[in-house]
Formats: structure tokens, sequence, C-alpha cells
């Protein structure tokens, strides 16, 4: 908990109890922030107590585990654990760097991001993260997801894209007005109507 709360926390995959004895908190509570804040780890529950079970569907895991069975069923909770955090990592979230901190967003959260001076900020409805990334590193690294680049310094996510023409494009819940460059215009428009024709 301490790990999570502090951002130390780094695991890809946790196997955890749902009881602890002699601390405030549960591994539901646990699990719950490892969702917010790292949504790539994927948790395996193991108890003894089946009746916890009800409580886990509050939160994303991948099996749960009855304490007895766990030598039996470990190994393939392991390896759909890893082919689900796979998956997760290549489709869904974009994990970089922010503030000396590994940040885990939602590709779909992120509205745009955008160059300033010599840093890049990433923004999502809640947050604005930093990060010294280039446009261009984050553009390969999201190659085939919904983020099209319409400048030298900025880049957005036709998923938010509330009214568009060939020369700019406002953002649904913003008052950016953002020009498309010529050089980016031709791609912008095929991602854009991809997405709406696969919507």
């Amino acid at each position: 908990m301490f790990d999570v709360e502090e951002n130390f926390f780094d695991s890809d995959i946790l196997v955890t109890d749902i009881y602890y004895e002699g601390v405030s908190y549960n591994g539901i509570e646990v699990v719950r922030k490892i969702n917010e804040s790292y949504p790539l780890c994927q948790v395996i529950y193991s108890s003894k107590f089946v009746e916890y079970i009800d409580y886990t569907f509050e939160t994303e895991y991948v099996y749960f585990i009855q304490r007895k069975n766990l030598h039996k069923l470990l190994g393939k909770a392991l390896q759909k654990a890893r082919e689900k955090y796979q998956l997760a990592s290549h489709v869904d979230i974009f994990e970089f760097y922010s503030n000396g901190i590994k940040r885990y967003v939602k590709i779909s959260d992120i509205y745009y991001i955008e160059r300033n001076d010599r840093r890049v900020n990433i923004y999502t409805p809640t947050e604005i993260y930093q990060t010294s990334l280039s446009i261009k590193q984050i553009c390969d690294k999201l190659e085939g997801s919904n983020i099209v680049r319409i400048s030298g310094s900025t880049a957005v996510n036709v998923e938010h894209i509330q009214s568009y023409n060939m020369l700019y494009l406002n953002l649904e819940n913003s008052n950016r007005r953002l020009e498309i460059s010529p050089r980016y215009n031709e791609k912008t428009n095929e991602i854009y109507e991809n997405y709406w024709k696969n919507k």
C-alpha cells in the first residue's frame, strides 16, 4: 500500500490475498488503487475466504483462486494474466515517465499532446503530464491508435474531435482550436475518416 501511494509500485502481475491481518486496509482497497494508478498491472486474488469473492467485482482482476487450489491453478492464472498484460500494453495503455515517475494512461483518455519549449505535455480530462519524450517518439509508440500528428508540435486523439475541417479542429470539452499543418493534413484526414468508418 505504501509503494502504491508513494508511486514506488512496479509490478506487472500481483498475486494478493484479500484479508491482511493486523492492518487497517484489505486487498480490495489495495487493488482498487492499483487499478487507478497502474492499470497495466494484472491482479490474481488468492484467499481461503471464498465469501470475499463478491467484493472482488468492485475491481479489475484476472482470476480468483481458493487458497487450497493455488498450487494447481496458479500457472494457468499467471498465463492468462501475462496474455492480458501483453494485450493491454499494446492496445489500451500508454506507459511513459513524467517527472521521474512511471505513468500509465488509457490511450482513450488522451485528448491531445503538445510540445511546449523542450517539454511535451500530455493532456487528459483530469491531468496534464509532462514528459521528456518527443512528439515523434510518442506517435511512434502509439502507432495504430487514434492518435495522429496534426503539426510539428501537436498530436490529437481523433476520438475527442468535436468539429473538423481540413484546416483546423476543435476538441470536445475544450476551447482550443488547433491548426492542421498542410504536411499532416492527408494523414489526419485518413485516420479521422477511418475512426468514424469503424465506429
